[in-house]
């Protein structure tokens, strides 16, 4: 499956994927998009502005896709950005959520959030069946992304967990 991501950024732009330890309600959720999305448009490297696109899917999940072609995010960019998301008061430095889903390979289906312990206990116990899509939150890439963004169970690697 192919998602169209991020359509006016380079298939190589390099992915920072953060997960927030809640659901963020829709006036948060805009609110802190559009205070992320004016911190990217200026967001540079070392002086040299970087060409970088932000979504948020399911109010949860975070993407930041950086075109790495012109300059590179270094360290000191990437502390920056770190920075502000710690400053936006939504922890989005949790990285043991899983999010899935039993219907779609759509991002607008209604994702369901577990912890990710409870959720390789669900699976195991069978309370969680195995025919569902994850999404894929160890992407790199936008090219990456959207191969393999929204992905079934059986290719994911929650399996060698079990």
């Amino acid at each position: 499956m192919c998602i169209e991501l991020f359509p006016n950024i380079s298939m190589s732009a390099r992915l920072f994927v953060y997960i927030s330890n809640q659901t963020l309600s829709n006036e948060v959720a805009s609110d802190f998009l559009k205070s992320t999305e004016k911190f990217i448009s200026t967001w540079k490297a070392h002086g040299t502005k970087l060409d970088a696109s932000l979504i948020l899917i399911a109010n949860r999940v975070l993407f930041i896709a950086v075109d790495e072609q012109s300059q590179t995010a270094t360290g000191c960019s990437i502390d920056s950005l770190n920075r502000f998301l710690q400053l936006s008061n939504i922890d989005w430095f949790t990285r043991n959520w899983v999010l899935y889903n039993k219907d779609s390979k759509s991002l607008e289906s209604n994702w369901i959030i577990a912890e990710l312990n409870e959720f390789h206990k669900g699976l195991k116990s069978g309370q969680i069946p195995f025919d569902l899509y994850i999404l894929n939150t160890t992407v790199l890439n936008v090219e990456e992304a959207r191969k393999n963004l929204v992905q079934p169970l059986s290719e994911s690697w929650h399996m060698r967990m079990l």
